[in-house]
């Protein structure tokens, strides 16, 4: 029934054949069997329902996108609004409140931003503003926020000029502000009573509260593998409702008080703590088991998932595409599979009672594997045997944090009552936390220690649909052959012997005479057949063979574990971590205000020019890395830097502080000498980044910097070679004769050449360093030319781009920036040069490939491949 929603809500979506396809062969394998068998009355009901499921997920779609639209229309139409909602969900973000408001009238919300967050939820409020919408990835690799917003109903980001409240809850209706309150005190004891980054950290497991989670842990987690513990889920919720309904049942209180108190806490906590898709999950399926107790019903996992699958996505079909979504039911379908596919732990032997959990764990992330890499672009090869280190010990963390956490919420409740009892108490609540500073202290070391070790996360691109359609596929045939192999394997484990005489766990005498008189009958068959005589009454082991008593029977099983399962894995490793150099590609980034574009040649050899922004906030880390880890790349082989100034730059240096491999650093010769260059040495030294300096006329040779000395020409003489057997790189300016007067005059001016193509990197110089270009003749007509100085008035000069003829311009330059980039003057320059304009501030990133038949252009606000002849 889920997956039918679920190809219900695609086919409605994309309209692919695809879809249809997936759709056509789900319902072929779910009613050919009934048919083989001639039971057409049950063939006929599972087809109504999957035509049902499948057509409530196409209408679920169809009338949410219906939705979305129309009050887009409304909402998102530039002018003042003035709307009226409840706030359902506030939280703190970079020193400002972000409140969630539920409007009337309308069935998504928006985001208002203010600086005041005292309105207690289910407040009506009144707020007049302008609605702007989220914003969409600008270049490959970046966090799509629209998508990620829409996930969650909300539609726009609000602006309050004014805001009001035209009725807060009071009593019983204030339910919700104040378990939001008992939320911030028990962050407020973890807070007092432990360091800053294990209090983050708690508070994000215990209570949902991300404002005080550590950035920089956030990622140590996320890069290790281990990300899922600071998320609260399936294990948190069993954790606190099974401990809390054993022991209401101990108790010895009836089935349904004990489930009806359970349900209830869990629900008050889940409000508490924000009731995301992973709790809802965790909470769902927690509560179809207690309904099961209470019925005296067998629980199944799989239907129990099938259930709140089916609604959530009725509620919000766009939760399909949510990240989080995704990895909870992902997870606990994999789990259910591997208990399905391995024999249990009980029925192996020792080896195999050993190698159980890692093989459980290793299943699970092999389902996931492919959601890592295609949402982050990087694999934790090292993952699994954190998860087994550190999982053990997260149950005990969270059992004394929130213990503890009541005990420092009564005392901070209670403190003036209590008077030096207070006081007295604290250091008791310090104690009862202390387990929880150990554990997550040895997390965050074991993290830091794990993530200096060779190979500790290996970039892989993101995945296309063709490579996670081959790898689930081969995941698949491997659990077929692993369930296949655990049916053949009977109950004995890997090795053991099977006493002669013995007969199975309460097996009847008759079943036992009957078994042995059919294998004398097989045995007498074979006689006659093939001539061979063969003795014996238990199973035959082959022809002209003889089981004798006492033999080792190894479990087919077992073999599966032991010789299938690594080769297997070691496959779909491969799969998912091979990462295509690709090909010829130039791309011209989205920087806002700032420079940054990768060049990659034929052979595989990527450079990087500049990287920075002054009006992106950290450029590096969420718009650089990401595109470089999108494409597979892993590592720089030249990070070419025009000049100092920070929107050439500043990206650089977080992509530096990352840890991210960079072979070589090229910068120009006479580069001024003050405290920018002064800063640059200093970090190129502290991270040992070879620095290669280069002067007018020099030719550098661009091959792979890894584990080979870089090779340039100095003062070459500049002559154009047009059949070139490897590309390289021709500095033209600054040299002697360069007029430098600041900063800009100095920037690194080179020209990349290859076979077929020319491209120009100007820097921001001016139209003196353009004159001296010109009169140096060393310019000549080129297909690629990155526009100096975001496009300024002050340069790009008429004759300079006629002796350029460029077929393609680019102008990096923000919207509204305060430079007026691009002038006027500059724009009607290049088109009296015969050059198309493209502009990263109107179509974000722009790509230029080579084609069959010319250069061909994609812009990032269209992603359609045009050419350019």
């Amino acid at each position: 029934m889920a997956l039918a929603l679920i190809l219900g809500i695609l086919l409605a979506e994309y309209r692919s054949w695809q879809a249809g396809l997936s759709a056509v062969m789900l319902v072929t394998v779910v009613l050919l069997p009934q048919c083989m068998k001639h039971n057409y009355r049950e063939c006929a009901l599972r087809g109504a329902l999957l035509v049902a499921a499948g057509a409530l997920g196409t209408g679920c779609y169809v009338r949410q996108a219906d939705s979305w639209e129309k009050e887009a229309q409304v909402l998102l139409c530039g002018q003042q609004l003035h709307v009226c909602g409840t706030l359902i969900r506030k939280e703190q973000k970079n020193e400002r409140w972000q409140l969630t408001l539920a409007l009337s009238g309308y069935e998504n919300r928006v985001v208002v931003s203010s600086e005041d967050g005292g309105y207690p939820l289910e407040s009506v409020l009144s707020v007049k503003g302008l609605v702007r919408e989220f914003n969409s990835p600008r270049n490959e690799g970046q966090f799509n926020e629209k998508q990620y917003y829409k996930n969650r109903k909300v539609i726009g980001r609000m602006s309050a000029d004014e805001i009001r409240c035209i009725r807060a809850p009071v009593g019983v209706y204030a339910w919700r502000e104040t378990l939001y309150c008992m939320r911030m005190r028990l962050c407020t004891v973890y807070e007092a009573c432990l360091p800053a980054k294990e209090a983050g950290i708690l508070s994000t497991m215990a209570a949902g509260e991300k404002a005080f989670l550590d950035g920089d842990v956030r990622t140590l987690f996320q890069r290790a593998g281990i990300s899922h513990m600071l998320a609260i889920s399936g294990m948190h919720i069993s954790m606190i409702g099974m401990g809390l309904y054993r022991l209401l049942r101990r108790g010895r209180r009836s089935y349904g008080c004990c489930a009806l108190l359970t349900a209830g806490v869990l629900l008050l906590y889940g409000t508490m703590i924000g009731m995301g898709v992973s709790a809802s999950r965790a909470i769902g399926m927690f509560l179809i088991f207690l309904l099961a107790q209470c019925l005296g019903q067998g629980y199944d996992t799989c239907a129990a998932l099938s259930v709140l699958a089916v609604i959530l996505l009725v509620d919000n079909p766009f939760l399909l595409h949510d990240v989080s979504f995704q990895f909870s039911f992902l997870a606990v379908f994999a789990a259910v599979t591997a208990g399905m596919v391995l024999p249990k732990k009980e029925e192996g032997g020792r080896v195999y009672g050993f190698i159980y959990p890692f093989c459980t764990a290793l299943l699970l992330q092999l389902f996931t594997l492919p959601l890592v890499a295609y949402y982050y672009y990087e694999v934790p090869l090292y993952a699994i045997f954190l998860n087994l280190l550190l999982l053990p010990y997260l149950g005990a963390a969270l059992g004394f944090g929130l213990i503890g956490g009541c005990v420092g919420m009564f005392l901070l409740s209670y403190a003036g009552f209590l008077g030096y009892a207070g006081t007295f108490f604290l250091p008791f609540t310090r104690f009862l936390l202390s387990p929880c500073r150990i554990v997550l202290s040895v997390y965050v070391y074991v993290c830091e220690m794990v993530e200096k070790w060779p190979f500790s996360s290996v970039i892989c691109g993101q995945p296309t649909a063709g490579k996670l359609c081959v790898y689930y596929g081969l995941l698949a045939g491997m659990l077929l052959v692993l369930e296949h192999r655990k049916k053949r394997g009977g109950t004995l484990g890997w090795g053991e012997k099977k006493p002669s005489g013995a007969k199975e766990k309460n097996d009847h005498p008759v079943i036992v005479q009957k078994r042995a008189k059919k294998a004398r009958c097989m045995a007498d068959e074979y006689r006659k057949d093939s001539g061979k005589y063969v003795e014996g009454t238990g199973i035959m082991q082959g022809i002209g063979e003889r089981k004798e008593s006492g033999d080792v029977e190894e479990k087919h099983g077992m073999k599966g574990i032991y010789s299938f399962m690594p080769v297997g894995t070691f496959v779909l490793l491969a799969i998912i971590l091979h990462a295509p150099a690709g090909g010829f590609e130039i791309d011209y980034l989205d920087v806002g205000q700032g420079d940054g574009s990768m060049l990659r040649t034929k052979e595989g050899v990527v450079c990087f020019v500049d990287g920075g922004s002054t009006d992106v906030s950290k450029v590096g880390t969420y718009r650089i890395l990401p595109f470089l880890k999108s494409k597979g790349i892993r590592r720089v082989d030249y990070w070419i830097l025009s000049h100092l100034d920070e929107d050439h730059v500043n990206g650089f240096y977080e992509v530096l502080e990352s840890g991210y491999p960079v072979g070589a650093v090229v910068v120009s010769e006479r580069m001024p000498e003050d405290e920018a260059k002064a800063h640059l040495s200093e970090m190129l030294a502290q991270y040992q980044v070879p620095v290669i300096t280069v002067d007018g006329g020099d030719t550098l040779q661009l091959q792979k910097t890894s584990g080979s000395e870089v090779m340039f020409d100095e003062n070459d003489d500049g002559a154009a070679m047009h059949h070139l057997s490897a590309p390289v790189l021709r500095i033209l300016s600054p040299d002697e004769t360069t007029p430098v007067d600041d900063v800009n005059g100095a920037s690194l001016v080179f020209l990349y050449e290859d076979a077929q193509v020319r491209a120009l990197w100007t820097g921001d110089i001016g139209e003196q360093q353009e004159e001296c270009l010109l009169a140096g003749g060393r310019l000549s007509q080129i297909d690629l030319y990155k526009a100096a100085h975001h496009g300024s008035k002050y340069s790009n000069s008429a004759e300079y781009l006629q002796a350029l003829s460029p077929k393609l311009s680019v102008i990096s330059c923000g919207k509204r920036n305060r430079y007026g980039h691009p002038g006027v003057e500059a724009i009607e320059h290049m088109e009296a040069a015969g050059s198309r304009i493209f502009y990263t501030m109107a179509s974000g990133q722009i790509k230029v490939r080579q084609g069959e038949e010319g250069l061909m252009v994609e812009e990032a606000c269209y992603w359609n491949a045009e050419g350019v002849s």
